[in-house]
C-alpha cells in the first residue's frame, strides 16, 4: 500500500494560490497538464521549467495532441507562461491570478425583448419556439459570416458530442472553446455555425479516436 511521506518530497504552494485555482473552473486535460507544470516548477523550487511534450505524454497519459490543446488552452486563459527555445519550450505557471482570464458562467443569464429566453444553454423540458428561433437567428444565416460574438454551447451540441462518444461534458466545453478560438483567429466564415461545430466534433473524433469511448445508441 501506497505511504507518501512529505519528508520524501513535496510541493510548496501558497494557499491564496490554491483557493484561486480551486475557484477557477479547468478542463480535465487542462488541469492535468497545469498540475504537471506546478510539480515540475514548484516541485523543485523553480519558477520555470523546460518540459518538452513527450514529458507530458509520460506524466499525464494524454496522448499528444491533447497535451498541445490543453497547453494552448493554459496559456490563452493565462495560467501559464510558454518561454520559446530552439528545441524545447520552458513554462511557468502564473502565480498572479488577478490576470487570469475571467470566464463566464457555466449559463450566463441574458436579455432578449420579452421573449421567454433566460439562460444561454437550453433542456429539453425548458426549450421553446422562441429558443429555436433565436438560435436559428443568431447561428445560421443566407450568407457566410464571422463567428458571432453570442454562440453558446447549447445542450443539442453537447448531446452530439455525446453520442460521438464524447467522454464528458469538460470534453464538449474544450472542443467548444477549441472550435471558436481556431475560428476566430482565421476570420472563418460559415453560414450555419452549429453545423460547422459538428463537423469540427467529427473531425477530432477522426484525428483524435483515443478521445472517444465507442458507444451504441437506439
Amino acid at each position: 500500500m501506497a505511504n507518501p511521506q512529505k519528508e520524501n518530497g513535496y510541493t510548496a504552494i501558497a494557499n491564496e494560490i490554491m483557493d484561486a485555482l480551486i475557484k477557477y473552473r479547468l478542463p480535465g486535460e487542462q488541469t492535468k497538464c497545469l498540475l504537471f507544470i506546478i510539480r515540475k516548477t514548484y516541485g523543485f523550487n523553480k519558477k520555470e521549467d523546460m518540459i518538452s511534450n513527450s514529458q507530458f505524454v509520460r506524466a499525464t497519459g494524454l496522448n499528444k495532441g491533447n497535451v498541445s490543446r490543453a497547453i494552448k488552452g493554459l496559456i490563452n486563459k493565462k495560467l501559464v507562461i510558454k518561454i520559446d527555445n530552439k528545441r524545447i519550450p520552458s513554462y511557468r505557471f502564473n502565480k498572479h491570478y488577478k490576470t487570469w482570464k475571467v470566464l463566464s458562467k457555466k449559463q450566463p443569464v441574458i436579455k432578449i425583448d420579452n421573449s421567454e429566453l433566460s439562460k444561454l444553454t437550453p433542456t429539453k423540458d425548458t426549450i421553446t419556439k422562441d429558443k429555436r428561433k433565436y438560435i436559428k437567428e443568431n447561428f445560421k444565416f443566407s450568407q457566410k459570416t464571422p463567428l458571432p460574438t453570442n454562440i453558446f454551447l447549447t445542450n443539442k451540441m453537447q448531446e452530439y458530442v455525446r453520442k460521438q462518444g464524447g467522454e464528458n461534458s469538460d470534453h464538449a466545453e474544450q472542443l467548444f472553446e477549441d472550435f471558436c478560438n481556431h475560428h476566430k483567429s482565421h476570420g472563418k466564415k460559415m453560414n450555419d455555425w452549429v453545423a460547422a461545430f459538428r463537423t469540427w466534433v467529427r473531425n477530432d473524433k477522426k484525428w483524435n479516436p483515443d478521445k472517444y469511448i465507442v458507444k451504441n445508441y437506439e
